[in-house]
């Protein structure tokens, strides 16, 4: 049942993501480094030091812009399989913020149906996104009153399948 669940979790992933980065993409193969659109995984950083230079690991999360404007964020749950926890629509209103209209989400539900401005920046590469936005309340009306700061990788193709890869 778990390998039903996930082969039709990234069948759902590459039905949304494939014109998503075909439009992204160029005669050459090179993604548009400036463009959102894309399939991201959330990260962090961890360092063995508390001032130390930190690196990144990859995460379960994932966020899909296409190239029409929609927008998805999954999650993979190790063991029991992946969910869409939430979607919309996002458009970019300046060169360091964008809105996502959210339809429906099941992490902050006080956000369905409302708009969230998140400020970006995307690295010289395109690899790299950081997300910060802001969150008032929880659904229950709680006082949240945080800013939150997200990192995200871009998914890309490898020229050739990794040694250590299990499917």
């Amino acid at each position: 049942m778990k390998r039903i669940v996930s082969i039709v979790f990234f069948g759902l992933m590459v039905l949304i993501a494939v014109p998503s980065i075909a439009a992204v993409n160029d005669q050459s193969g090179k993604s548009d480094k400036n463009s959102l659109a894309g399939i991201w995984q959330m990260c962090y950083y961890i360092s063995e030091t508390e001032d130390g230079n930190g690196r990144l690991i990859s995460g379960n999360s994932y966020k899909v812009l296409t190239e029409d404007g929609n927008m998805y964020n999954l999650v993979s749950i190790p063991t029991k399989g992946s969910i869409i926890l939430g979607y919309g629509t996002y458009k970019v209103v300046s060169e360091r913020a964008y809105v996502e209209h959210i339809v429906k989400t099941l992490d902050n539900p006080v956000l369905n149906g409302s708009d969230n401005v998140l400020e970006y920046n995307l690295s010289s590469d395109g690899k790299i996104l950081t997300l910060k936005f802001y969150i008032e309340k929880d659904d229950k009306g709680n006082t949240i009153d945080t800013w939150f700061n997200e990192t995200w990788v871009r998914v890309v193709m490898p020229d050739a399948l990794p040694d250590h890869l299990q499917r």
